[in-house]
């Protein structure tokens, strides 16, 4: 017994998964101490992923910011999602992932100040694309934190029979949270 059917071309829906990169720039806005007024700084990012269906958006980034204090290089994963719209969109996007790289500016390393790590790097915000032929422009908001972690180590003598005698070193772990 054999069968068959007939598919006409309006009744199969064809899925296109398509290729999509970002180039992102932009302030970071916040304080240290908010006594003295706000601190403005800079980050930019790059993010390379596939356009699910029309309204979502997946890929990966790798980006550079650069803090009051602190210079990262956050590496993460990124996911948007188109809410309203076709041509022009307000979109919603999340990312996170984790600093590849850190280090603290030298005129803030005090005394002890032994390395840094990056830690979590979590970001979500709203935007608005506007279409323009095929390239496409946004502006959008979003709140940022950055985790990042100092080592310090201090050294330690003590006092024997008239002499210094080097013991073992004081650490110190500063958990800094960037937003």
């Amino acid at each position: 017994a054999a069968s068959s059917q007939n598919h006409h071309q309006d009744s199969v829906r064809k899925e296109r998964v398509e290729y999509y990169f970002q180039i992102q720039s932009g302030a970071l806005i916040g304080c240290s101490t908010c006594s003295s007024g706000k601190e403005v700084s800079f980050s930019g990012a790059t993010t390379h992923g596939v356009k699910i269906d029309r309204k979502l958006r997946v890929g990966a980034g790798v980006g550079f910011d650069s803090y009051y204090e602190w210079n990262t290089v956050p590496l993460f994963g990124s996911i948007s999602w188109d809410l309203f719209g076709k041509k022009n969109a307000l979109f919603a996007e999340v990312n996170f992932g984790g600093a590849l790289a850190s280090w603290r500016n030298q005129y803030f390393q005090e005394y002890g100040y032994a390395y840094s790590r990056g830690g979590k790097m979590y970001s979500g915000g709203l935007g608005y694309r506007i279409k323009y032929d095929r390239i496409r422009i946004s502006a959008g908001v979003a709140r940022k934190t950055q985790v990042m972690t100092s080592y310090y180590e201090y050294q330690t003598y003590y006092w024997n029979n008239n002499n210094y005698i080097l013991g073992e070193p004081s650490k110190r772990t500063v958990i800094n949270e960037m937003n």
